[in-house]
């Protein structure tokens, strides 16, 4: 007992001197980048658009029903049926035609990782315009969410900006059968919820169709990202972690780094959590579209 005690201690304290040598780092070396928008709709302004309840009825029971008992998912189903249904929501609502590249589908058993402000994307690219890299977020229950309007014009934030950007986030209540579409830069993170299911469908680097991807790259690791001692000292990981997507800083040995000769010049998404393997299979795996057009390495 008093070894476990000593342990989780040492655990504190590993975490907290990380965070501060982190914090340390960017004081010194990181400085804000911003970029313009040509897009003056409130996606491009504000970095995030709601169609609310845009799924209703027995369109939105059947979705439901692919979230199948023992926290599995009918991803089959989810690819065939139910992203087509909302891509075309979105070509008609809002004139965009989107490719989907890659999903996940969860049961709110990702609310850990989420939980802290981040980014589903780092721009590395040499433009200064926002990339048009997007979001869909399609939530089949009720659900409370934060973003921080405006935030996808920062490439990234020093970290005067990014402790300045906390205050301004907007926290959001979603109901089901609403559609989110999001600039992938756009700083957020998902709000805890009382309800017994929190079903959603999260489409990652979604890019307008016939858009060059030369410049995109993912990453992933086939290996789950949260552990249970973690939840213990979410309050400290999320500080850092806020930080650290703020202020798109990679660190070096972490799953989710994407060394420099990689990343140069490259709009970068890295996610942890293992592959979708069967049609039927857990929920919060990663799922690779078969008509993916985006180079991919582990």
């Amino acid at each position: 007992m008093k070894k476990s005690i000593k342990w989780n201690k040492l655990k504190i304290l590993g975490i907290i001197s990380i965070i501060v040598v982190i914090v340390l780092l960017i004081l010194v070396f990181v400085h804000g980048d911003i970029v313009a928008t040509p897009d003056h709709s409130e996606l491009g302004l504000y970095g995030l658009t709601a169609l609310p309840q845009i799924i209703g009825g027995e369109s939105l029971e059947k979705y439901q029903s692919y979230f199948k008992t023992g926290q599995r998912v009918d991803y089959e189903s989810m690819q065939n049926d139910l992203i087509p249904y909302v891509q075309n929501i979105i070509r008609e609502k809002m004139g965009m035609d989107l490719h989907v590249n890659t999903f996940r589908c969860s049961n709110g058993l990702h609310i850990v990782g989420a939980s802290g402000f981040h980014r589903d994307q780092f721009d590395y690219t040499d433009t200064q315009y926002t990339f048009p890299s997007y979001t869909i977020l399609i939530y089949l229950d009720n659900a409370r969410f934060e973003y921080i309007p405006g935030s996808h014009l920062y490439k990234r934030m020093s970290i005067f900006t990014a402790i300045q950007q906390l205050r301004y986030g907007k926290k959001i209540c979603i109901p089901p059968g609403t559609v989110i579409v999001m600039n992938g830069s756009v700083v957020h993170r998902a709000l805890p919820s009382q309800n017994a299911n929190r079903r959603l469908i999260q489409c990652f680097v979604t890019l307008p169709n016939n858009y060059p991807t030369d410049n995109v790259i993912l990453k992933w690791n086939d290996q789950k990202s949260q552990s249970q001692w973690m939840t213990k000292f979410l309050p400290i990981f999320n500080i850092f972690y806020s930080i650290q997507q703020m202020c798109q800083l990679q660190i070096p040995f972490t799953r989710n780094y994407i060394p420099q000769s990689i990343r140069q010049g490259k709009l970068v998404s890295a996610y942890s959590m293992p592959v979708r393997k069967k049609n039927e299979d857990d929920e919060n795996l990663y799922v690779m579209m078969p008509n993916n057009r985006i180079v991919y390495y582990k």
